[in-house]
């Protein structure tokens, strides 16, 4: 390597900004990974509890139905286990005045 005398000037200034900015670059990086890892486990378990929550409800309103009405016809299983957690929640509130299976769901 040349003698320091014969370096350009500002050298050594640019070499630790140089090495600066790839610290930096890794550290994002890194940052970067960790917040990704962070925000998938969230959001899996948010899907999680509301995959639980569906789950739990269209075991309700199932058994709520064939409490009342005796056993379920395949149609009714079919809209049961494939409603959402508002639809679910709309239906458990209809077995309590529906007179038959096909009112609950408005059939």
């Amino acid at each position: 390597m040349a003698s320091t005398d014969q370096l350009p000037r500002g050298y050594f200034g640019r070499r630790r900004f140089e090495e600066g900015r790839q610290e930096g670059r890794q550290e994002g990086r890194q940052e970067g990974r960790q917040e990704g890892r962070q925000e998938g486990r969230q959001e899996g378990r948010q899907e999680g509890r509301q995959e639980g929550a569906q789950q739990a409800l269209a075991r309700t309103l199932a058994h709520l139905l064939e409490l009342k009405f005796g056993a379920l016809p395949q149609w009714a299983a079919a809209r049961v286990s494939t409603a959402s957690v508002e639809d679910l929640e709309r239906l458990i509130r209809r077995v309590l005045s529906a007179a038959s299976v096909e009112d609950v769901f408005g059939a």
